[in-house]
């Protein structure tokens, strides 16, 4: 629509962009900048309070462990999960060899 020299009003929550003669123009609720300015603003919108230098090093899988969503599912175990595949394998090689052994009777 701004292509065809069209004026365009864009109505958000917590701004409005307007687009009057290819000049675009965004104005932002009053809520927003008292609500940015709030000294508890940058804590509460921070995903995580630890050095970047600590999250390298933190174990992700003992983390899931101890959270909320770890106690409810239950990760199956890796070694038998191996060894159940190394198994499968195992029958599909030897599936595979006896039918290419198997005499064709016509």
């Amino acid at each position: 629509m701004i292509k065809f020299d069209m004026n365009l009003s864009l109505q958000f929550g917590f701004c409005a962009i307007s687009f009057v003669d290819r000049n675009m123009k965004v104005t932002f609720a009053p809520y927003l900048t008292t609500e940015i300015k709030d000294k508890e603003f940058e804590t509460t919108m921070r995903r995580s309070n630890s050095p970047v230098a600590e999250t390298w090093r933190t174990n992700t899988q003992s983390v899931f462990y101890r959270s909320a969503l770890g106690t409810l599912i239950k990760k199956p175990n890796l070694e038998v999960n191996k060894t159940l595949a190394q198994k499968t394998e195992a029958l599909r090689l030897m599936s595979m060899d006896m039918s290419s052994s198997a005499k064709m009777d016509q």
